[in-house]
């Protein structure tokens, strides 16, 4: 209407008038569009459009199992049009390879207003498809409350969700203080699926922060976890620690020392744990914690020695200790200090420090002691606790060399079930008396007296194995080996006039030393002890030696524990003297041994040792498995040898073969374990010689004290004597002397008992060794 008005006014108007009514007009037009488009907008904002998700995202990510759970999970994305969603999937499980999924989202076009929709999605079902995983994130930290200066130290390890752990996962951590974000970080998992954290807290970190940790991979569910801490600016409690020096040279034990105070004053009582952290090796790509632990004085002080440096460069360290005051528990830990290893350097008087420590090695007080066996036969008997030990039935006095007695020892380990015995005999084993050895080493690097310690300056020292072919089972015989630091231990044998030495106490059960050279057999080879290369783990500072591919020398007296000796887990032993080489083949033709042509073969685990007295062969000593074996003898020389057989294999009983001639050249053969209980020895002239039977068991005798036999039913063994005939005649002869000494010591007793000749305790009168105090009666 007002529009026909204005056409029929617009002829009579001025222009003045057109003017000002097509202004008042645009004006009106103008707040019609405005009008318009705010409802428009309005309405755009109440219309939500379903957002559809590519079914190979959504079906990707899905968790299979076998119950019903719901996992939900959300992502972020802009459209075409630049606004932002986030879209939420929550996944109901209802079976294997079963499962619904519901999906909605949230959009905000202002920051008053936000629209849900939901979206129900079939239930999908694949038995063919193998089933996707997930991931599961674990977030741990040293403790929760720091203070400043305090070193955060924290692990993430990520695994699937049957707990395998997950290398590669992309795993995102954030630091969060005071509700905003700090840092943001990436990095891979490792093959442990561990990622290490540490974080130093400043003066202006001061409050509450949490980290929160997401991980990723592809065909992975994604997951994350969080933790939270919080840093104060004061910490009653207090500890200090420093080191007798900044400089130290390869192998010189480091000495930590420090104090820990509560409002600056000592904690009461003594014996507070402090625990020694190591936080930096240099040349190591450090993983984890390492620490020592000790204890504190009266006075709240400590000072250990907790190893020694091998690796040059810079190490650093820290102290960390506790106070429980009601029900708080208070956390302190020192600042972190650094110190230094350089090249150790060689002493001209080599020779002396050797002989100095070779004495110290043979003091039966301060060194390493004679084996059991030894003392039984040097004296007639042997001595522990409560218990006392006569030799076995087999070790007859002055039969056995002096170089099988380590042989013979592991035999009577194998031989006896006693759980008391073998824990007497375990020390005294090859891997027994090299961990002894190193023991004793390790007591001289971090002995309390300073002129000890230098004992071993310019020195290294480490466990060594010699084995009989290209198989050897831990490495055959164990030992440790002395040489200058920083040169090649085995080759050349001398450096600078000085010579590598083998501390090696087994073959003649007491510490005697060699050269590389005598301790290697002529078939076999000498190298780093494999046993101890084996359990040698590069992430932790607490395996090995430096010698083995370890960092540092351990005071293993402070960490509590020392690594296991290797033990022998032999079933079957065998034990040869000169004149002969032996042959073994088990049931599936390998072998160990000697050929007919000389040549040295192994193509089977065992046990493989050598003894050489005078410079000649006294002794072969196979340590085997379980299963059936035939032994062939061949006599190199003419000659005699005698033959024991003993264990399960022959009903727990030892079988004896006597002493029997072998000519140079002929063959001796016996089967072992194939189900004959009682088998026949084969002479090289066709005879066949049937064994005689006798059995170990305890003493008869009135066991005051507890004493007890030395058994020697073998587990399931094999032994070997063959003895050259002069050798015989001179063995039979001592042992005849002997005999004749415990003859006359019986005659001169009369009626039912007598009085021992060492404590004079009443015995039986037809006893050789006194049940009290077990002294051989006649003995010298």
């Amino acid at each position: 209407m007002e529009i026909n008005h204005y056409h029929e006014r617009k002829g009579n108007m001025s222009e003045e008038e057109i003017s000002r009514v097509k202004s008042s007009r645009r004006r009106v037009a103008l707040k019609f569009a405005i009008a318009l488009t705010t409802t428009f907008i309005l309405l755009s904002s109440m219309i939500v459009e379903p957002v559809h998700l590519p079914s190979t995202l959504t079906y990707s990510t899905v968790i299979h199992t076998t119950q019903k759970e719901v996992y939900t999970r959300f992502t972020t994305y802009i459209d075409t049009s630049g606004y932002r969603y986030t879209a939420h999937i929550a996944t109901t499980i209802t079976s294997t390879y079963c499962w619904t999924e519901t999906i909605w989202y949230e959009t905000s076009i202002s920051s008053e207003y936000t629209e849900k929709s939901t979206e129900i999605l079939p239930t999908y079902t694949s038995a063919a498809e193998p089933p996707p995983n997930g991931l599961v994130v674990q977030v741990t930290t040293d403790k929760s409350d720091y203070a400043v200066d305090d070193i955060l130290v924290g692990e993430i390890r990520v695994t699937d969700i049957y707990g395998n752990p997950v290398q590669g996962s992309l795993t995102r951590i954030t630091y969060v203080h005071n509700g905003r974000i700090f840092k943001d970080d990436s990095a891979l998992t490792d093959i442990n699926g561990k990622i290490f954290m540490s974080w130093q807290w400043r003066e202006e970190d001061l409050g509450d922060w949490e980290v929160l940790v997401s991980a990723s991979k592809e065909g992975y569910i994604t997951a994350s976890s969080s933790v939270k801490v919080s840093v104060q600016s004061q910490n009653p409690l207090t500890i200090t620690i420093q080191t007798d020096r900044e400089m130290y040279e390869q192998g010189e034990a480091v000495t930590v020392s420090g104090e820990v105070q509560y409002n600056n004053e000592p904690i009461p009582p003594k014996d507070r744990e402090v625990v020694i952290e190591v936080l930096k090796v240099p040349n190591r790509q450090y993983v984890g914690r390492q620490t020592f632990t000790w204890y504190t004085d009266v006075e709240g002080r400590y000072s250990v020695m907790p190893f020694a440096g091998w690796e040059i460069g810079e190490y650093t360290i820290r102290a960390k200790c506790a106070y429980d005051k009601g029900k708080e528990k208070i956390v302190a830990e020192s600042k972190p200090l650094s110190f230094y290893v350089e090249k150790a350097t060689l002493v001209k008087d080599m020779r002396s420090q050797v002989k100095k420590i070779t004495e110290r090695y043979k003091d039966p007080e301060r060194g390493i002691p004679e084996g059991p066996l030894r003392i039984m036969v040097e004296k007639g008997r042997f001595v522990n606790g409560d218990m006392f030990f006569e030799p076995p039935k087999i070790v007859k006095w002055g039969s056995i060399p002096e170089s099988c007695y380590g042989a013979y020892t592991n035999l009577l380990h194998l031989a006896t079930r006693d759980p008391k015995i073998k824990a007497i005999l375990g020390p005294y084993l090859c891997g027994g008396y090299q961990a002894q050895t190193l023991k004793f080493m390790d007591h001289l690097r971090f002995h309390e007296d300073p002129e000890v310690r230098e004992l071993l300056k310019g020195l290294d020292y480490g466990p060594i194995a010699r084995g009989g072919g290209t198989y050897t089972v831990i490495g055959s015989h164990h030992a440790v080996v002395l040489y200058p630091i920083g040169t090649n231990w085995k080759w050349p044998p001398e450096y600078g006039g000085q010579f590598a030495k083998v501390f090696d106490p087994w073959p003649t059960q007491k510490p005697e030393v060699y050269y590389v050279s005598e301790f290697e057999s002529p078939w076999g080879f000498v190298r780093v002890d494999e046993y101890y290369q084996s359990m040698y783990d590069p992430n932790s500072l607490f395996n090995g030696y430096p010698f083995t591919g370890g960092a540092i020398y351990v005071n293993y007296d402070v960490i509590g524990k020392r690594p296991t000796p290797p033990m022998e887990d032999a079933s079957n032993a065998v034990v040869i003297d000169c004149p002969v080489d032996a042959l073994i083949t088990d049931s599936e033709g390998r072998r160990a041994g000697i050929l007919h042509d000389g040549t040295f073969v192994q193509e089977f685990p065992a046990y493989i040792y050598q003894g050489i007295e005078n410079n000649k062969t006294t002794i072969w000593y196979f340590g085997l498995p379980q299963g059936a074996f035939t032994l062939e003898i061949t006599g190199q020389s003419t000659g005699t040898f005698n033959l024991l057989i003993g264990g399960e294999a022959v009903e727990d009983r030892i079988l004896s073969y006597g002493e029997q001639a072998i000519p140079e050249g002929g063959t001796a053969k016996v089967t072992i374990g194939a189900g004959n209980k009682s088998p026949q020895l084969s002479l090289p002239d066709g005879k066949k010689v049937n064994p005689e039977s006798f059995k170990e068991s305890r003493s008869t005798l009135n066991l005051k004290l507890g004493a007890l036999m030395l058994t020697a039913a073998l587990i399931l063994g094999v032994i070997f004597l063959v003895k050259r005939s002069y050798t015989r005649r001179r063995s039979n002869a001592s042992a005849t002397g002997a005999h004749q000494v415990a003859l006359q010591s019986r005659e001169e007793i009369s009626g039912g008992s007598a009085f021992c000749q060492e404590c004079g305790e009443r015995i039986p009168a037809d006893s050789m060794f006194c049940p009290y105090c077990g002294y051989k009666q006649g003995a010298n």
